[in-house]
């Protein structure tokens, strides 16, 4: 009982080292303090703007965006918020890449796994939280379970990590990186077409990792049963996960 209390406390004071260390990163980052803010700004969008934007597109073009507001919060919260942890820890783990942190850790007590652990479990738990707050403080969104909700912000979650990922196992600095952003923020947009199919075509659009939580969310949003996408979610994005992480491993080794 004793061993298991001093792990857990060993365990805690590395990760209160890790977290210290993440936000002296990011205060020397004036980018990263802009992208820490997005998903505020997102929520405060939604909240506020959107509602006369509506009366807007009413007035000028006969169009109710309120027809579309599943697939607006799908967007902005379900895909972009943990796209944006995805970008801001892929971002902060090339800096450690240039300044030879991987190195540094094979000669320290922690591994390179508890490491990247840590780094991924903050990518879901933040996703997790802000899909899980900022759903509700949009106050668009249609009446659904609390682990409906956890569920759609944990697949959406894994989806950062992937972003994540891809940064670290094919960009060589931050530079390459963003551009990597772009192109996989691109991407982001392709799911919003399964909202509009009806037909099981929209089945392709799986290939997006995205699309899960996304589809799992709009009918969840309907009141109708959306645990298959999220199951097939996590299982197509922890083969994606797996591969990737044996990717940059590989790749760091190679590199030494």
């Amino acid at each position: 009982m004793s061993s298991t209390i001093t792990n857990m406390s060993k365990s805690m004071s590395k990760i209160g080292i890790f977290v210290t260390n993440d936000l002296k990163n990011i205060r020397r980052e004036h980018m990263l303090i802009y992208i820490m803010f997005i998903p505020l700004m997102m929520i405060a969008f939604l909240r506020f703007l959107l509602p006369p934007l509506t009366i807007w597109t009413i007035d000028s073009f006969g169009l109710s965006l309120a027809d579309y507001y599943p697939l607006i919060l799908s967007f902005f919260v379900v895909i972009e918020m943990p796209f944006i942890f995805g970008v801001l820890y892929g971002l902060l783990l090339l800096d450690e890449k240039d300044e030879n942190i991987f190195n540094v850790l094979r000669v320290t007590p922690v591994s390179l796994d508890y490491y990247l652990r840590y780094r991924f479990s903050v990518i879901i738990l933040s996703s997790v939280l802000f899909v899980s707050v900022g759903l509700p403080l949009t106050g668009f969104m249609s009446p659904m379970s609390i682990p409906e909700i956890l569920s759609v912000g944990l697949v959406g979650g894994m989806g950062g990590v992937l972003l994540t990922l891809i940064m670290i196992g094919f960009a060589n600095n931050k530079l390459e990186g963003l551009a990597l952003m772009k192109a996989f923020g691109i991407m982001t947009l392709a799911p919003m077409g399964g909202y509009f199919i009806d037909s099981n075509w929209h089945l392709l659009l799986g290939i997006f990792p995205f699309y899960w939580p996304a589809k799992a969310f709009w009918l969840f949003s309907q009141g109708l049963n959306g645990w298959m996408y999220i199951l097939i979610g996590i299982g197509y994005l922890s083969i994606l996960l797996f591969l990737l992480n044996q990717r940059f491993k590989s790749r760091i080794g190679l590199e030494n």
